[in-house]
Formats: C-alpha cells, structure tokens, sequence
C-alpha cells in the first residue's frame, strides 16, 4: 500500500511514524514529499512556502504529486492497530472552529471551508486518511492560493459522499509524564503529538511501542 508523507524536516518523530507504519500496514510503499529525510523511502522534492498562511496549499500541492491511491499520513502520526480504512471525523467544523483562538490560523482555515461548504462534518484532525487519487480532482477547481487554505480532509470526505464514523481525536498537547501518555493512548488505534511534548518522557514511549528498527532506517 501506497503511504505519502507530506514532510518539513522537524524532530524524531517521522522514524517512529515510519516505524509503526511498518509494525502496522502490509508491505508499505512509503514516499515523503518536500524536505529530503534520513530514510530509504521513495522521494519526492517539493519547495514549501514557509508562510504559514500557505501551509495547506503546500499540503495539497504535495499529495497531488502522488499520482495512484494512497493513506495520507503526517510525520506525527503513530498508529497503535493495524490500519482498516475506517473514515474519522469528530463532530463538526463550526464547533471545532471554536475551540481555536480568533487569531489561529486553523480557525481562519476552517472558515473558509463553511463558506463554501457550511458546517459539514470535521475530518480536519489528526488521523491518517486513505485517498482514492481520482477523487481529488474536485478539490482542484478550489483557489488554493486563498490565504489559510481550506480543510483537505473534509472537504475530501464531503464531496466524495464519505459516510465515516464519529470519534474523538487525539493529539497530545501538553507535555506529560510516561504514565499518562500510556493512559491516554491505551486502546486507540493511533495518536499525534504536538511539538511541544516530543520531550523524554514521550521519546520512552515511542520507543516501547516502537523498539524495532523499519527497513526504511
């Protein structure tokens, strides 16, 4: 199966992601686009624009490069069960909206995807999601170069008639101890992280859950 990594260069993360991709999805065909990482996987080189107003239609940019189907993953992406192909969505984008402060971008991001589309379901989380490459196509006649960009998930899973099932997300946040991350993540089928908490105490969980090298290493 074809795994496309939209990838800028950042910490540890993406060789535990790559490693639980391996421990949980046959025979994986990984490929990362943008920045060039210390991994034997397929490589496709992409320039980003660093302003963080066009970091979605880098996003997009980089997955059409992909050109068979294939599961979008983030480099903070760590499953916990073997992949099913299960769509997730959590709630909708009007309430997850709210969550966020007037001045983040995400905010302004999903906004931009009412406009067009009102409060569909919000597939903007942190989740892998398998993509049918054929069915980007609508996504395409979108003006990418809007600022903030529009939420690729959801707009995929809406368009396309993807019926997924409700279920909380999970990116951890803020930092904690090795306890309660493992309390946290206990019987989910995968999980994300945030910057800020890729401390020791995280890098000693990935590495319970993750002990073995991936042949991409």
């Amino acid at each position: 199966m074809r795994i496309a990594i939209p990838y800028r260069k950042s910490g540890v993360e993406l060789k535990y992601c790559l490693r639980g991709i391996e421990k949980f999805i046959d025979n994986p065909e990984v490929v990362i686009i943008g920045d060039r990482a210390p991994f034997k996987t397929d490589y496709i080189p992409f320039k980003d624009n660093h302003e963080t107003r066009f970091k979605e239609r880098n996003i997009f940019q980089k997955i059409l490069l992909v050109d068979e189907d294939f599961i979008f993953f983030n480099d903070d992406h760590f499953l916990l069960k073997p992949f099913n192909f299960e769509y997730h969505y959590s709630g909708k984008l009007q309430e997850r909206k709210e969550a966020y402060e007037l001045t983040n971008s995400c905010r302004k991001t999903i906004q931009n995807t009412i406009n067009i589309y009102g409060n569909i379901n919000n597939y903007y989380r942190h989740s892998p999601l398998f993509i049918e490459r054929e069915k980007l196509r609508p996504l395409e006649l979108l003006d990418w170069d809007i600022y903030f960009g529009y939420c690729l998930k959801s707009i995929y899973c809406h368009v396309n008639n993807i019926q997924g099932k409700d279920y909380p997300d999970l990116k951890i946040r803020v930092p904690a101890n090795e306890e309660k991350i493992e309390k946290m993540i206990l019987g989910r089928p995968y999980f994300s992280t945030g910057d800020s908490v890729v401390n020791i105490a995280m890098v000693k969980v990935l590495e319970k859950l993750y002990p073995h090298k991936s042949r991409f290493e």
